[in-house]
Order: C-alpha cells, then structure tokens, then sequence
C-alpha cells in the first residue's frame, strides 16, 4: 500500500475496543475496531473488512463516539499485515491507522443515545457529536 492519507467509508462490524500499548514515551491508548467498505467491481459489489487502529487522541474520540453499525468516513494509512492463523496457514489483513475521523451517522440501534445526545449538547453538557455529511 502507500504511504499517503487515503479515505475509506463504511460501517462498524463491531464495539471498538480499548488497548493501551508499551511506546518509548509510555503506554498510548489505541482503539481497534473493523470496518466493513462496499467495493464496485465490474462482477457487483463486494464487502472489504479493514482492521482500523486509532490513536492517542483519537483513540478517545472513537471510543466515544462510535459504536457497531455506525457510518463513519476515516483518512489515514492503509497497509497490509501477512500473519499466521490458529490451524497454521498464512492469512493476511487489511489494516488501517486513523488519523481523521468524520461521524456520517448512527445505526438505528445507537439512534436513542444519539438523540440523548443531541439532547445535552442543547442543554450545554458537552457530549455533541456533528454527524451532518459536510460531503
């Protein structure tokens, strides 16, 4: 893959989860979650699963703001992780580190909160997440 900010859209296959990894300055907080991308080809659409990491900052902002079944567009650093699977055969992965995150919308199942949301973020509690497409 390259090494420039490439962009991705889809949905979240599941809860991000919450690491904190060993860095020479400490331990910094990273998110992981999948997200799955919609692929035109000349055959149809297919599904592509990217394994995504976010952050430090951004780690945060992940955690608390998306959820299973969310749209999210995200910029950063597509690569490629060859690995070996529990019955010993080479697999490899999609990756992707987020450097940006843009919210296009809540599943129906997180539209409750994100309405309690919209809710305190009128009453001043600062909880609001902007999920209006700028696109």
């Amino acid at each position: 893959m390259s090494n420039q900010i490439q962009t991705i859209a889809g949905r979240l296959g599941k809860d991000p989860v919450l690491y904190q990894r060993n860095t020479k300055n400490g331990t910094c907080p990273v998110a992981k979650f999948s997200m799955a991308c919609e692929n035109m080809t000349d055959a149809g659409t297919e599904i592509v699963w990217f394994q995504c990491s976010a952050w430090d900052k951004r780690a945060s902002v992940v955690m608390k703001h998306l959820r299973k079944g969310d749209a999210a567009q995200l910029h950063g650093f597509a690569s490629r992780e060859n690995y070996t699977d529990k019955s010993g055969q080479a697999q490899s992965a999609l990756c992707f580190n987020v450097m940006y995150v843009t919210f296009l919308g809540k599943a129906k199942t997180n539209q409750v909160q994100h309405d309690q949301n919209a809710q305190q973020m009128e009453a001043g509690v600062e909880t609001y997440v902007n999920t209006d497409n700028p696109f």
